[in-house]
């Protein structure tokens, strides 16, 4: 007998927890919220949680406490926008993404973890020529979000060759569709 539980985001619902040997999960803030849109749309099962307005550090604290390392997990990390707002440097959102890694190596250590990187919101960036008319006392984070891209793109570079390592294709490169 299994226990089955009901999945919002699987065409197949409700299903088994016992998903496979590997497992993926998304881990984000309000950038990917309710990913799967108005109804369930995935054939395979991803585990995912999501905490709108979260800190990396807070969703660090989460996962640590969700995931006790029995599984094999290829985790996908799309967050940091709200560090940026918080007032966070590109190097301090960094270290708090590499503190993430070393928990999930720390669950198993055949569980890999792929950042993704930023957006460019208008809410947080002004483009040359977009238009948008801003409030007074708008900070512009172009340069952390860019900046921060860049750290993520060199640490995808160093991680993804190594073995057991999945590519998981970011949304967009250095923050641009």
């Amino acid at each position: 007998f299994k226990l089955e539980y009901p999945c919002e985001s699987c065409i197949i619902s409700p299903h088994s927890s016992n998903v496979g040997k590997v497992v993926p999960v998304l881990v984000s803030s309000s950038t990917m919220n309710k990913w799967w849109g108005d109804k369930p749309a995935n054939r395979r099962h991803v585990d995912h949680f999501t905490i709108p307005g979260a800190q990396i550090n807070c969703l660090s604290h989460a996962f640590d406490a969700e995931y006790d390392g029995d599984e094999e997990l290829h985790v996908c990390l799309a967050a940091g926008l709200n560090d940026v707002m918080a007032g966070k440097s590109a190097q301090e959102i960094f270290q708090r993404m590499e503190h993430f890694d070393a928990i999930v190596k720390a669950k198993n250590p055949k569980s890999t973890l792929n950042i993704c990187t930023l957006l460019l919101p208008p809410k947080l960036v002004h483009l040359p020529g977009d238009g948008i008319k801003r409030k007074e006392g708008f900070i512009d984070y172009k340069s952390t979000i860019v900046e921060l891209n860049r750290m993520i793109l060199r640490y995808r570079f160093r991680t993804q060759s190594l073995p057991g390592t999945y590519r998981v294709s970011g949304f967009h490169y250095l923050g641009l569709a």
